[in-house]
């Protein structure tokens, strides 16, 4: 369900801010995580080719238990982006249907991630000044579900609270999506 309290087009001129909210228990009450995180905004995949996503995002309102970033998603979901642990410890990680891996610990107050997508595959990397790529380990194999291809987009959720206020959030200055033959 969307939380349009959550994000905003106007408290930061120019930037796109989104407010983490803590995602909404699974049926069985256990936590939520992707799946049932509020406003996070995507489109659809363009073409079969390949394709390229860049995001810039600002640091500087994370709080732990934030997690947020650049996502593809459908029948499941690849996630790279920050998570802030409970001693406000930024970290780079990825996840996909085979868990949460935890990367370099980062120190600038903007991060830069990238995918690209070759056919039915996707590659990531990051950087913390848009000029020096570091690619990572982690792929993904876009599947096809729910009805629609891959949707690259952007997420932020809180996995400890809901409170806005601790919360925390992502500015984004910009999303860049290139779609090539």
């Amino acid at each position: 369900t969307p939380r349009p309290d959550r994000g905003s087009l106007s408290d930061r001129a120019g930037w796109l801010g989104l407010r983490a909210c803590q995602p909404i228990p699974t049926a069985g009450g256990s936590p939520g995580g992707f799946w049932q995180a509020a406003n996070t905004l995507s489109q659809r995949h363009l073409g079969v080719g390949r394709g390229r996503v860049e995001v810039k995002l600002d640091l500087s309102g994370v709080q732990p238990g934030l997690c947020g970033g650049l996502c593809h998603h459908s029948g499941e979901f690849a996630l790279l982006g920050v998570a802030v642990n409970k001693d406000n410890e930024r970290r780079l990680f990825f996840e996909d249907h085979s868990g949460r891996h935890l990367g370099a610990s980062l120190a600038d107050q903007h991060l830069y991630l990238r995918s690209d997508t070759h056919g039915d595959q996707a590659s990531f990397a990051w950087s913390e000044n848009g000029e020096t790529w570091h690619t990572t380990q982690w792929t993904y194999t876009l599947v096809f579900g729910n009805w629609r291809g891959n949707r690259p987009g952007l997420f932020c959720f809180n996995e400890r609270t809901d409170v806005s206020s601790q919360a925390g959030y992502l500015d984004v200055d910009w999303f860049h999506y290139t779609a090539m033959p």
